[in-house]
């Protein structure tokens, strides 16, 4: 159903009306308005390829004429409406951050980018050349690296990757060979266990390679008295002796065979000094 005033083809909504003159109905007292009566004949298409709507200025409707002021042409879309609103992407959010690091001083993370001569390429400022670039990240895990971290953030210097790859390609991290295998500190961590800062604390306190995986608490620490193995939290258990105690002794350089000496048991260190303590 069409509406009802003479040579208007739109949908009728209410009244047998279209919603533009039944507005006029309700604000004019009359569908043909205030003013002159207007011939709804003479209402003039878009001329934008394959766009119906009515043309307000230009002989284009308002959306294509807005692109062709703001763009030169009607088809050119707008970032915003070609990413459909892409300052609600994550990767917008990713893109905006490179720009802070490299170019705002104010910014902690610029010391160690943009104050250091990080750069963005020229032409990654726009953020459609950048997503035209990268493309969508394939998943949320995922954030921008750099392939040569002394190098600027362009398409060639760049590529999508998780935090934990991103981990073994950074400035601080260190190559640690234990026996014959050379590793990153993370991969080392992760594949014993022990914590990436332990192993990093055990280095700068110059520990050898060989003890940097060996148990982090003193309890884990595997005793061996007459042939038989045990941690220390174990002995305590097995002789009755305060764990407290075995661990004063265990830390002050008591050997092994003297640990589980009854308490106040006097014994000589290597100097010759006794220690009555415990």
């Amino acid at each position: 159903m069409v509406c009802s005033v003479d040579r208007c083809e739109r949908e009728a909504r209410t009244k047998s009306l279209c919603l533009k003159h039944y507005k006029r109905l309700l604000r004019h007292g009359s569908p043909a308005g205030g003013g002159p009566a207007r011939n709804c004949g003479n209402i003039k298409i878009c001329v934008a390829d394959g766009c119906a709507r009515e043309a307000a200025a230009n002989g284009m409707c308002a959306k294509h004429n807005n692109r062709n002021k703001s763009n030169g042409s009607p088809y050119i879309v707008r970032v915003n409406q070609e990413f459909h609103g892409g300052k609600h992407w994550p990767e917008y959010a990713v893109w905006n951050s490179i720009k802070q690091r490299v170019d705002n001083p104010s910014n902690r993370a610029y010391k160690n980018y943009g104050g250091r001569g990080i750069t963005l390429a020229s032409e990654w400022y726009s953020f459609s050349k950048f997503i035209a670039d990268m493309g969508r990240r394939p998943g949320p895990e995922y954030t921008i690296e750099r392939t040569d971290n002394d190098k600027g953030y362009s398409k060639e210097n760049c590529k999508w990757a998780t935090r934990e790859e991103q981990s073994l390609n950074t400035r601080g991290n260190h190559l640690v060979t234990i026996g014959n295998d050379t590793k990153p500190v993370r991969v080392w961590a992760n594949d014993s266990g022990v914590n990436y800062r332990t192993i990093l604390s055990r280095l700068n306190l110059g520990w050898a390679p060989e003890r940097l995986l060996g148990p982090s608490r003193i309890n884990e620490v595997i005793i061996e008295i007459a042939g038989v193995s045990k941690t220390l939290m174990e002995w305590s258990a097995y002789s009755q002796i305060n764990y407290v105690t075995l661990n004063s002794r265990y830390r002050r350089g008591r050997p092994p065979e003297h640990l589980l000496d009854p308490p106040h048991t006097r014994w000589k260190r290597a100097n010759g000094a006794s220690d009555l303590r415990h």
